[in-house]
C-alpha cells in the first residue's frame, strides 16, 4: 500500500461463471489508512443469471470514531497502529423481484363497475344544491363579506 495522497487501492471482481466480465472499484489509499484498514465492500449481484452487477469499496467511517475521513490529509503508513489488521465487511445485494400487477382482477373490477353504472345501481339522484352545497356556501359567504367591506359610493362629486 502506497501512502501517497494520489495513490489508489483497487479491487477487481469477477463472476466465476463469466470470467471475461470484470468490475473494478477504487478508493484512495489514504482514506483506508485513516480508517485503520477497515473497509466495506458492496456487491450487487443477479443470482438468476449469476452476474456481478457492481462492486464498491470504501473505508468505513465508524472505524475512525468521531473523526471524519479527509482525502486531502497527507498520509503516512505510521498513521495505522502496528496491531491493525485489515478488516472488511461485505454486503451482498441481490436483484429484487417485484410482484407483477394483477391485471385480470383489475379488469374484472372495472367490468363490475361498468355493469353497476349501466343498471343505475349507484345513480345519484339528488338535486344540484344537495350535491354541491358545501362548495356554494363558502362562495356566498365570501361575496357577502366582500360586499359588506366595500364602502358605499353614494357621496362622490
Amino acid at each position: 500500500m502506497n501512502a501517497a495522497p494520489t495513490s489508489e487501492y483497487r479491487v477487481l471482481a469477477r463472476s466465476s461463471t463469466h470470467q471475461k466480465d470484470q468490475l473494478m472499484s477504487t478508493s484512495k489509499t489514504c482514506l483506508l489508512l485513516q480508517s485503520n484498514l477497515f473497509h466495506v465492500f458492496w456487491l450487487s449481484i443477479d443470482g438468476e443469471r449469476q452476474l456481478v452487477h457492481s462492486v464498491t469499496i470504501f473505508p468505513d467511517p465508524l472505524a475512525t470514531g468521531n473523526t471524519p475521513l479527509d482525502s486531502s490529509v497527507v498520509c503516512s503508513p505510521q498513521m495505522v497502529s502496528n496491531s491493525a489488521q485489515p478488516n472488511a465487511v461485505v454486503y451482498v445485494v441481490t436483484k429484487g423481484v417485484l410482484p407483477t400487477p394483477d391485471t385480470q382482477l383489475f379488469v374484472q373490477m372495472m367490468e363490475r363497475e361498468r355493469r353497476a353504472r349501466q343498471h343505475g345501481a349507484e345513480a345519484d339522484d339528488r338535486s344540484f344544491l344537495a350535491k354541491y352545497w358545501m362548495y356554494i356556501v363558502p362562495v356566498v359567504i365570501f361575496v357577502v363579506i366582500s360586499n359588506a367591506m366595500t364602502p358605499e359610493g353614494g357621496g362622490e362629486g
